[in-house]
């Protein structure tokens, strides 16, 4: 999944810091591991920042320009739109995403209600002034019936988001920021406002194996051929391309993954039906010839995944065995996601590790952030890989946080998004009963 495994570990919240620990179990890798859980939540991944946005490529000879680009927001760099990323062996039965974006009759509510409260007026919205900070909010938009949340921030402290915890060392170090630029050419993403955590959720992206359904995604692998889609060079590799329905060869045109569990090493990527308009338009500069779709956009996403990763074969290979699902900033990928350093944006602009297997066969799956300092995290608890039987579960990304959490049961309905966000939200808020918090570093 990585050009290197980085295998920097955080210390949890609770203040014991795992790194080294002679007590914990190990995988053949020396990957260390603490506690089975159901769920976690990585804190403060929020920030500001900067990487390489690739500006050209030269396919014949992998020269590739980039010049350095501002990120800051609720999710970092992952506010920029994402790619979602399989390894097998997996078999996927179904996925959903869901974005959020704000409902303009709640914000006006919202500037209604300050006006009254500045003159005290109505004993209805003095009710509201007794929540809390914090506070998760269920409501329902009264212009078309859509149910929207948010938490409450009236009241909050700055900075009372959970204190990070202190960090392990790297096993290697970060790779070394381009020379600088005259600041004029510095781009910038767009404004974000980091208070804004409301909003109506939809579902942006279905998928059903067994119904052999999908709505508002595309299936992508790393198999560029000429004369199939995407592209090969010999300096730069295969590109993106449409993926076939096995997941594993390429296809001329968007096909539907079949029910099958794709093998040790293989991969795809689910991305929006949505293609990418001009290069170095709406999706910024990628790989020329390539299969260039959208992401997944927002600061507020989350996906739900139904999977099930057997054991495959273990004939030695680096990653024999060794099944995970990821998240991309989707420029890494649109340029490339295996080629040379130069001509992409990897590690700094952004990495989601949401449930990877570390050691060949190894049946503990672990969550990561890779990226700059301050949008880097580990933990050393672990989630239990489903080699016998299938589990539901969700990745929630908004408010400065990233929530992870196996599920009891979901239907992916287009509507079932709200309240599925706020269980997940909810209950992964506090340590302890198979919940495990870490923070950025």
């Amino acid at each position: 999944m990585k050009n290197a495994i980085i295998a920097a570990v955080a210390a949890s919240v609770t203040g014991v810091t795992a790194w080294g620990d002679a007590s914990l179990a190990m995988d053949a890798r020396g990957n260390n591991y603490r506690n089975s859980v159901k769920g976690m939540t990585f804190h403060n991944v929020g920030g500001s920042g900067t990487y390489n946005r690739i500006t050209y490529m030269d396919p014949a000879t992998a020269q590739c320009s980039s010049e350095p680009f501002k990120y800051s927001g609720p999710l970092g760099p992952m506010g920029d739109d994402v790619s979602i990323h399989v390894r097998g062996p997996t078999q996927l039965l179904k996925f959903a995403a869901y974005s959020a974006q704000a409902p303009k009759k709640a914000k006006r509510e919202e500037s209604h209600l300050k006006k009254h409260r500045r003159h005290a007026h109505g004993k209805r919205h003095q009710q509201h002034q007794k929540r809390a900070c914090g506070d998760i909010v269920t409501a329902t938009y009264p212009d078309n019936g859509a149910v929207f949340s948010f938490t409450w921030t009236d009241g909050c402290a700055p900075g009372a988001a959970p204190t990070p915890a202190p960090a392990a060392p790297a096993k290697e170090p970060a790779p070394a920021p381009a020379a600088a630029t005259p600041e004029a050419k510095v781009q910038s993403a767009p404004a974000v406002d980091n208070n804004f955590i409301s909003g109506s959720w939809s579902r942006v992206g279905y998928y059903d194996a067994d119904a052999q359904k999908k709505e508002g995604i595309t299936f992508l692998n790393n198999k560029g051929a000429d004369g199939i889609s995407g592209t090969w060079s010999m300096a730069l590799g295969n590109s993106l391309s449409y993926a076939a329905a096995d997941g594993c060869s390429p296809a001329k045109e968007d096909t539907i993954l079949s029910k099958t569990t794709i093998p040790s090493v293989e991969e795809f990527s689910i991305w929006s039906s949505e293609k990418c308009g001009a290069n170095g338009g709406d999706c910024g500069y990628y790989r020329p010839d390539t299969v260039a779709h959208k992401g997944f956009s927002g600061v507020q996403k989350a996906f739900v995944f139904e999977f099930q990763m057997p054991h495959g074969p273990n004939n030695g290979g680096m990653a024999d065995d060794l099944p995970a699902l990821w998240i991309l900033n989707a420029q890494n990928p649109r340029t490339t996601q295996y080629g040379p350093a130069q001509c992409k944006c990897w590690n700094s602009c952004g990495e989601i590790d949401i449930f990877e297997t570390l050691a060949p066969g190894e049946k503990r799956a672990i969550a990561a952030i890779h990226g700059n300092a301050g949008f880097r995290a580990g933990n050393v608890d672990y989630f239990d890989r489903p080699t016998d039987a299938p589990i539901i579960f969700a990745a929630v990304l908004m408010d400065n946080k990233v929530h992870l959490k196996v599920l009891d049961s979901f239907d992916f309905g287009a509507g079932s998004g709200p309240a599925m966000i706020d269980l997940v939200r909810s209950s992964t808020s506090t340590a302890g009963n198979g919940i495990s918090l870490a923070s950025v570093y």
